[in-house]
């Protein structure tokens, strides 16, 4: 069964909100976060659309390379799913966590649980990490692997 959550940014006292259908648990995103914020040259609260819309080219990216490598999916063109843009007041009946970056670019944690949305961490995206993800499979990225920034670099010098 698939770990569903959002990703949300609060920015200027709007909301701007991403949901995933898989891999939503601690571990697999904050870890994307991490290696993604530190490759991409803005910080979530300088431009939350973008940021957003980036990290999930970033994502399709890696599975769409995932695919040219022989990696397989549940569906044709899978790379296709996994992630939508919602609007800010839409809530999934099925997610498991909720992850909010705020404008001081720190992020809170939240787990569903029955009687509603339960914090299980705030800070920064930093000490999430570390610890969540610092000492997992995870540690260099779930969706997003930090070897695509990599080959980016490595494109970019050529």
């Amino acid at each position: 069964m698939s770990t569903r959550c959002c990703i949300d940014i609060i920015y200027r006292g709007r909301r701007y909100r991403i949901y995933r259908h898989s891999d939503g648990f601690p571990q697999g995103v904050i870890a994307d976060l991490y290696v993604f914020m530190n490759n991409y040259d803005r910080k979530p609260c300088e431009d939350p659309e973008y940021f957003l819309a980036n990290f999930i080219f970033y994502a399709k990216l890696a599975a769409w390379m995932d695919a040219l490598r022989g990696g397989s999916g549940p569906f044709h063109n899978w790379w296709e799913y996994g992630y939508g843009v919602c609007s800010p007041d839409c809530e999934h009946g099925d997610l498991d966590y909720r992850y909010v970056i705020e404008e001081n670019n720190n992020i809170r944690i939240e787990e569903w649980e029955p009687r509603g949305w339960r914090t299980v961490f705030s800070g920064t995206i930093e000490e999430a990490y570390r610890r969540f993800c610092a000492n997992s499979e995870y540690a260099d990225g779930c969706h997003i692997p930090a070897s695509l920034f990599a080959t980016q670099k490595l494109l970019a010098t050529i």
